[in-house]
């Protein structure tokens, strides 16, 4: 853009389509692209380029007229035109580009100003607020805990087998990472999930690899198997009459309600909040989004790599002055799913004190930017933004990613201390480091830095990375191989702790998901009978849970709202 820079995202899949025509119709609009991509199959743009059918020349006319197009604008203009066009655009903002946005102002999400400032909930309940104070006092905190009714502790009062959330009920219209992630991590513990969808919305988790046998196929893919392992599933076409009749019935069963359309969907639909609790005035619902439900930019759209750049990751990743090079996949989803869960728990737990249901408005951004709460502190106390160093550390020196012996192979190494710059020196053999007084603080360190990590990395270029991570590791320095996804299916640590499960696919054998992630001492997480697929449980939560007779089904599928 003009004055930094822009993800654009290629909206090339099925359940992205919409995304696409409206960026193309965009470019045309601005006189950047030909007329007749205007009726481009952006659907299936994909699969079409991994079989030839689009040819360099097309794509190539494309990604230009996207630079001319962001080159011309500064990011807030982009940003305001991604808003109202809804189109997947993110300008890599730094944290305090996003602190002093509109979004944030309009909010409330920042109390105090300068020194004194702080960062507000990671999510906003209707019913009651997160603290905003200091945390409390020793004594203050002592008290707190004893008012909670003791645990009982006893090894034979410990039952592996109870499911802690057991009668816990959720019906689940959360799609893609942030939060079907969440509502898996309750369903491992006992919840009865009801995870709904439709073939006439395909779920971005099906539409992305890695699939079973490497076919691409909605129901082989496994990211979608391992975000909803635990749940029913029910393929309910909420477009119709006879699909919203269904929501209503679940509504009625259930305990919570998420959601995490774009803001204002739900409601046109006839669900928002107000509408739900007339149906169900205990019930909770979380709604889910990028920037949170109110607000200017409460309209953008997009997913959780889009997210981290507005929230300002891209601003920190990536060597200092060279082009932001982005974190892995949707970051924010990632923080999502863990709030996600939380957040529910919490309206839990307080209705289990109240009797009071509530609503839930969880904003990614707002939750993902108590993870980079260094960097919000830096800017209200300097008024300097923090930028990419790298992979250096400030407080330990050397700290990087250094070669090892093979194709493709590197090691981390982490420097916490004078002890960790001693134990490595003697695993090197760099003797004469050893002698150098300078070099026994991280300030003597950090002036030959460049120095030290070229002479670490000739010295494990000639090792093994698994030597190289023996050697530290024995002698207590932070150290490990950058694995790659074959080499965690191959990590003993992981392999003891049950992190992967091979659980039966019903139409296609086996397929992978991952764990719980989170081990109790008192309670075993489920481990799934089988993958989800498209309606598995249709008959049983239809019948079973809901209480609808079989002429009733089939007079739904007839019309199309089992679909």
């Amino acid at each position: 853009a003009r004055d930094g820079f822009i993800i654009a995202q290629p909206a090339v899949l099925p359940p992205l389509a919409a995304f696409g025509h409206r960026f193309a119709a965009w470019l045309i609009e601005e006189g950047l692209l030909e007329a007749r991509f205007a009726d481009w199959d952006w659907g299936t743009t994909a699969l079409r380029m991994l079989t030839n059918q689009i040819t360099e020349h097309d794509w190539t006319a494309f990604e230009q007229a996207t630079a001319r197009l962001c080159e011309a604008r500064t990011k807030a203009e982009l940003m305001d035109e991604a808003v109202r066009r809804k189109v997947l655009l993110a300008p890599l903002f730094s944290a305090a580009d996003l602190l002093s946005s509109p979004q944030i102002r309009a909010r409330g999400f920042v109390h105090g100003d300068g020194v004194s400032a702080t960062l507000g909930p990671f999510a906003r309940f209707s019913a009651v607020d997160l603290p905003r104070s200091k945390p409390p006092t020793a004594i203050a905190a002592t008290a707190l805990l004893t008012a909670w009714p003791a645990r009982p502790t006893k090894a034979a009062e410990v039952d592996m087998d109870r499911a802690p959330l057991a009668g816990v009920k959720i019906v689940d219209l959360f799609w893609v990472v942030a939060g079907p992630g969440g509502t898996r991590m309750l369903a491992d513990y006992g919840a009865t999930v009801v995870h709904v969808e439709s073939r006439n919305r395909l779920d971005m988790a099906r539409a992305v690899p890695p699939y079973i046998d490497a076919v691409a196929n909605p129901e082989r893919a496994a990211l979608f198997h391992t975000t909803n392992a635990n749940k029913l599933g029910l393929s309910l076409d909420l477009g119709t009459a006879g699909g919203r009749a269904v929501l209503e019935s679940l509504i009625e069963w259930a305990d919570v309600i998420t959601e995490s359309f774009s803001v204002g969907v739900i409601a046109r639909m006839g669900f928002d909040y107000e509408r739900i609790k007339t149906i169900n005035p205990r019930i909770i619902m979380i709604s889910s989004c990028l920037l949170g439900q109110t607000g200017p930019w409460k309209d953008y759209a997009g997913f959780g790599n889009l997210a981290a750049g507005v929230t300002g990751f891209h601003q920190l990743t990536g060597e200092p002055g060279a082009t932001p090079a982005g974190c892995y996949g949707p970051y924010t989803d990632f923080v999502g799913v863990r709030y996600n869960a939380l957040a529910i728990l919490a309206a839990l737990a307080h209705r289990d004190r109240t009797g009071e249901g509530q609503y839930i408005d969880m904003a990614q951004a707002e939750g993902a930017l108590h993870y980079l709460a260094p960097a919000a502190l830096e800017y209200w106390h300097t008024g300097v933004a923090s930028t990419a160093e790298g992979n250096c550390d400030r407080d330990m020196t050397p700290h990087g990613v250094y070669p090892a012996a093979g194709e493709d192979c590197w090691v981390a190494i982490a420097v916490r201390d004078d002890r960790d710059w001693s134990a490595l020196c003697t695993c090197a053999d760099f003797a004469d480091w050893l002698r150098d007084d300078r070099l026994r603080t991280v300030k003597g360190r950090r002036s030959i830095e460049d120095e030290i990590n070229a002479r670490i990395g000739a010295w494990t270029a000639g090792l093994a990375g698994s030597e190289i991570v023996d050697r530290l590791q024995g002698d207590g320095v932070p150290a490990h191989e950058v694995s790659s996804t074959t080499m965690l299916f191959e990590d003993a640590q992981l392999a003891h702790r049950g992190h992967f499960h091979r659980i039966p696919h019903p139409q296609f054998g086996v397929t992978t998901i991952e764990s719980s992630r989170v081990t109790l001492s008192r309670a075993a997480a489920r481990v799934p009978r089988e993958a989800l697929t498209y309606g598995r449980d249709n008959e049983f939560v239809m019948r079973e849970l809901l209480g609808y007779s079989t002429e009733r089904c089939v007079e739904l599928e007839a019309q199309g709202a089992l679909r």
